[in-house]
């Protein structure tokens, strides 16, 4: 059992697998911790963000007791509070210039003193309302902590220090992602054994089945494990060697329950990470196994896993007795670790799953064997159409016609288009669903506002307390009573007008008359960018959400009033990313975001998504791993390229003939991927307008010309282009930069094998973006990688944020085609001067 296990450990290692993860962690993992340095600058500021609040209220109370004081009116607990509160707004100076001078190590202590005045002075009866409740109470467990521990403070936002890098690392590794790549990696490792006929060799040898499957599941348990450490390792490591803060995992970490709560350290913390990621591996490799001993190849048994896994996952959210603790699936999608799971819960989770890994690795042992093939390609086809050689065609011509039928044969191309259509599908399903139920709720609250209208409300109830107690004061002199009156009279008066718009909006939508609706919307966006009195009301939240988003939201109701444009629910703000929300409000901002995202399935907007929410990404991979091999994809155990070495082709038809089929068939598809999106909304909603407004964001220098016709806001300018507009400059932009990659890949398939060039390509794409958008800025539309990322391209947050008003599509387009030519050039130059005849 020892020595078969030792076996397939050396094959795993001969396959250079292990180092290929260990390089994508510490990849990554440096990747996440240059990110949080690079906003080391402005840790200050968001440390100060948190304490500048506490300045006001005591600032306040400071200046009425001074008052009183002054007027000789003090009792004696109002004395003791002075004196208190003097104490608090000196230890809240030092705590802010200990900030300020990044004094890190002195910040618990100060912060201590604050809470202990805090205390004292509401001890002599005062009111300390900024942090109340259990807020305050993790506020001031979490400073004990830090103080009895002597630790630094570190931004848990973006930290350096060990600890908390640790587990920044492990929520991006022990996560549906991390269990992704471990299934790419090592989830084919019984199939392939069946693809190469090396399962048939195994088994003529005197080892048992139960010893196959065990060693190979023992394998795969201490892939995890050194997975894990490696994750620990790289957490570790990279902070000890580029940071002051040394070896800490005993920063605290809170972990709620509801209305109470715990304090954990960073280590304990990242332990029960790790035990929950363990026995979700474990489950989902028991599962690979199982599959594995049924299907033939390795695309039968990822799909298959893949679709149980999915519907088991719809089945574990429809019904709530499947959502327990003994569930391993409800654990899986619950991963990164959720912080309402206590200690036991983890253990007993973990504890479950690792008794179903074991129930399912018995039943792959004594369930027999099968050789089940979904979508197998063709055994025996005609080298050519119709088997027949044609005269006219040139030599590229007859080598991509071979080619294409080459990747149709192997049954790739067809395993591939099946994952993508039903990854837009399941999208798509999800999105129409989702946008259904907006629409039906957002509906019923127009519908529902008069009754519903909770400000509304207590307002009317505050008129009607306060003129009652004017009826029972005996004081002639009423006037705040009659300002209050007044000033609430004021905001009735405009909210009964939003009620009024909101039913107009309800009645004129279910007659398809789109322009009430927006004139209702528009009001509620003028209402928060203060153009109306409102009286005791205040509706300002522009300090949080920046005037931007008023002002993009504004025009964008007028942009769909004038062309008459159906609404897209929900929400009536458009969600900017320059936004003023601190770290303390970080639960309150997500919540405005989900209350504002617009959701649609109409044809063109599904398509708009697929390009918003980087699911375009996932195609571009899975077709550049189908056709961006090159004449790498024919070296490896079955070397191909020394069949074709004996054939009349010169090694540039090749090349090119290569180079010219993964463009025809990945553009091809792409262009029938992105038709398949559209064709489902029209078949199941409608086909969208083509004039819906989509925001684009442009830079000061171009917003600050004379010509400029857009808007100006916020220190910058934006405009809105049509839907149909943005989708033809991403489609033509996905399409460059698929172009480009591909060549890329096929200049270095001429010199290494094929996953050498995968993980060369995924590396300069890493590293070219984060260089040129975080490190050289200036010079960032002079880099083809820069406009990978085609969202923010065409919508002008890269060049904003950069301040780069030369990246624009127009450059991109530019610029990926000058690199692909000159990539292209480099390879063609290459094989003409290589002699070898094919």
């Amino acid at each position: 059992m020892m020595a078969l296990f030792q076996f397939e450990f050396k094959k795993a290692i001969k396959q250079r697998k292990i180092l290929w993860l260990i390089f994508i962690v510490l990849l990554i993992g440096s990747g996440v911790f240059i990110q949080n340095d690079q906003k080391k600058s402005l840790r200050s500021d968001r440390a100060s963000d948190r304490i500048t609040p506490f300045f006001s209220e005591i600032g306040d109370t400071r200046n009425n007791l001074q008052t009183l004081s002054r007027e000789g009116i003090l009792d004696d607990a109002q004395t003791l509070q002075l004196e208190a509160i003097n104490d608090i707004g000196t230890a809240l100076t030092l705590w802010k210039v200990a900030i300020n001078n990044e004094k890190w190590a002195y910040t618990p202590i100060y912060e201590m003193e604050f809470w202990e005045g805090i205390q004292t002075y509401e001890n002599y009866g005062g009111q300390f309302s900024k942090i109340l409740g259990m807020e305050r109470d993790i506020a001031i467990q979490k400073n004990k902590w830090m103080v009895e521990h002597q630790l630094s403070y570190d931004d848990e936002l973006f930290p350096i220090s060990s600890g908390l890098v640790v587990n920044q690392v492990a929520d991006w590794f022990f996560s549906i992602w991390g269990l992704l790549i471990l299934l790419l990696f090592f989830g084919t490792i019984v199939s392939e054994e069946k693809v190469q006929n090396t399962w048939l060799l195994l088994k003529t040898q005197p080892i048992t089945k139960w010893k196959m499957y065990v060693s190979k599941f023992l394998l795969l348990t201490l892939i995890v494990v050194l997975f894990m450490l490696t994750v620990f390792l790289v957490g570790l490591c990279i902070p000890l060697l580029f940071s002051d803060y040394g070896m800490n995992f005993d920063y605290p970490q809170i972990v709620t329950f509801g209305d109470h709560f715990v304090i954990i350290s960073a280590l304990d913390l990242f332990f029960r990470k790790s035990v929950l990621f363990l026995g979700s591996s474990l489950f989902i490799f028991s599962l690979i196994i199982l599959f594995s001993n049924w299907m033939k190849d390795s695309f039968s048994t990822l799909l298959f896993t893949t679709l149980t896994l999915l519907i088991s996952y719809l089945i574990t959210l429809t019904y709530t007795t499947m959502q327990k603790i003994w569930n391993p699936l409800n654990t899986i999608y619950s991963l990164p670790l959720t912080q309402e799971m206590t200690i036991n819960e983890i253990m007993y989770a973990a504890f479950f799953s690792v008794i179903w890994s074991a129930i399912i690795i018995l039943l792959s042992i004594y369930i027999p064997e099968k050789n089940i093939g979904i979508l197998q390609g063709k055994t025996i086809i005609k080298p050519f159409a119709r088997g027949n050689i044609s005269q006219r065609q040139s030599t590229i011509q007859k080598l991509m016609i071979f080619e294409w039928l080459k990747i149709y044969r192997k049954g790739l191309f067809m395993q591939v288009t099946i994952v993508i259509l039903l990854l837009i599908s399941f999208h798509f399903i999800s999105t129409f669903q989702e946008s259904k139920e907006l629409k039906e709720n957002y509906l019923n609250k127009l519908n529902n506002l008069e009754t519903e209208h909770e400000l509304l409300i207590l307002l009317k109830e505050q008129v009607t307390a306060f003129e009652q107690m004017k009826e029972n004061d005996k004081i002639r002199d009423n006037r705040v009573i009659d300002w209050q009156i007044t000033e609430a009279t004021k905001a009735i008066s405009i909210l009964e007008e939003e009620v009024q718009l909101a039913k107009l909006a309800y009645n004129a939508y279910q007659s398809s008359n789109w322009i009430p609706f927006h004139q209702y919307q528009l009001f509620v966006n003028r209402l928060f960018n203060e153009e109306f009195e409102t009286g005791l009301a205040r509706f300002s939240i522009k300090k949080e959400t920046g005037q931007m988003m008023l002002d993009a939201s504004i025009e964008e109701k007028n942009w769909l009033i004038k062309h008459n444009i159906q609404p897209i629910f929900t929400g009536e703000f458009i969600i900017t990313p320059f936004s003023y929300w601190n770290d303390q409000e970080k639960e309150f901002w997500e919540e405005w975001i989900n209350r504002n995202k617009k959701v649609e399935s109409n044809g063109l907007y599904i398509l708009y998504s697929l390009f918003n929410q980087y699911y375009v990404f996932i195609l571009m991979i899975l077709l550049f791993i189908l056709v961006g091999g090159g004449l790498a994809a024919e070296r490896g155990k079955n070397a191909t390229i020394r069949f074709l070495l004996t054939q009349p082709h010169s090694l540039n038809s090749i090349y090119h003939a290569k180079w010219l089929t993964a463009i025809g068939i990945s553009l091809t598809s792409s262009i029938g991927f992105f038709a398949f999106t559209i064709v489902l909304g029209i078949l199941f909603d409608r086909f969208g307008d083509w004039m819906y407004p989509i925001l684009v964001y442009d830079t000061t220098s171009i917003a600050d010309a004379s010509h400029y016709e857009g808007f100006y806001s916020q220190g910058m300018g934006f405009h809105f282009i049509p839907i149909g507009e943005y989708i033809l400059q991403a489609v033509l932009l996905y399409c460059l930069i698929l172009v480009f990659l591909l060549t890329l890949s096929h200049v270095c398939a001429l010199f290494m094998n094929q996953l050498s060039v995968f993980t060369l390509v995924f590396i300069l794409s890493f590293s070219g973006y984060f260089t040129g958008t975080a490190l050289f800025s200036r010079y960032a539309h002079l880099s083809p990688f820069t406009f990978l990322n085609v969202e923010k391209i065409i919508n002008g947050e890269i060049a904003v944020t950069l301040n780069n008003s030369s990246i624009t599509v127009t450059a991109g387009i530019n610029m990926l085609i000058i690199s692909t030519i000159f990539i292209w050039l480099i390879g063609n130059i290459y094989t003409i001067r290589t002699n070898s005849k094919l």
